[in-house]
């Protein structure tokens, strides 16, 4: 997994895909590429745009969403999503039963995610959870913030982890963890 903000390198990204059947394509999503378009963004360079390319007559499958104008965003195959800065596994539905079906699983939580990142600072519990209700952060509506001041609707987030190893890099501390999501929040 990697983490960042530089908004290039998604152009030029495309996934690899690690199993594919009648059913289902298994990919690795590479950083910096939308999964689907947004409000703002068209769909070129998307996951989206991509897995279309590939598997045309998953064109409708899933659900799409409307943009404040009407138009539709298109989603097609996306059972689950992972933020533009990461990299890592994704399953797309080339069916509307296998979607039906794989929505449910993360739906009821029976999908097991497992995330690994750097983080800033020394993490001294060997393992633990972090249990804070997330909401929109104060004055960013497109970003998520799980400190005090949060806006909106705060929903419950729930991430276990287990700190891998701790260094240091020009006089700053950081942690290599392993992350476990318990719920699916935005941004979490």
């Amino acid at each position: 997994m990697q983490t960042g903000k530089d908004e290039s390198v998604g152009k030029k990204s495309v996934p690899e895909i690690i199993y594919e059947d009648n059913d289902v394509v298994v990919i690795n999503k590479p950083y910096g590429m939308l999964v689907h378009e947004d409000w703002n963004s068209g769909t070129e360079g998307t996951v989206v745009e991509w897995f279309l390319s590939k598997v045309p007559e998953a064109k409708g499958v899933g659900e799409n969403t409307e943009k404040p104008d009407g138009t539709k965003l298109e989603r097609s195959g996306v059972v689950h999503r992972l933020d533009r800065e990461t990299s890592g596994v994704m399953i797309l539905a080339k069916t509307n039963e296998s979607h039906g079906f794989l929505k449910s699983q993360f739906h009821d939580r029976l999908a097991k995610k497992e995330y690994r990142a750097f983080v800033y600072g020394r993490i001294h519990d060997k393992w633990g959870t972090i249990n804070r209700p997330i909401g929109r952060k104060a004055g960013d509506f497109k970003r998520r913030s799980a400190e005090r001041g949060a806006k909106g609707t705060l929903r419950e987030a729930i991430t276990h982890f287990e700190r891998i190893g701790v260094g240091e890099y020009k006089n700053e501390s950081f942690s290599y963890v392993k992350l476990m999501p318990q719920t699916g929040r935005t941004h979490q």
